[in-house]
């Protein structure tokens, strides 16, 4: 993955970690990914790990 999708992956992440509504959530993403299926697909399957990781106090264990 070069650092520019990097980065756009990271600042879609960032945006939609803010948004608490899952469905605006998910409208925020498939918007910001502009139809782009793989796109979306790794956007969900990170900001899904990153949730699930909090929500197990992933840090908290170390």
């Amino acid at each position: 993955m070069n650092q520019q999708r990097w980065n756009k992956i990271e600042d879609i992440i960032d945006t939609a970690m803010r948004i608490d509504h899952s469905e605006s959530r998910k409208l925020y993403i498939k918007k910001a990914c502009k139809n782009n299926d793989v796109l979306f697909q790794e956007v969900s399957s990170l900001l899904a790990a990153i949730q699930k990781a909090e929500e197990s106090n992933f840090m908290e264990d170390q």
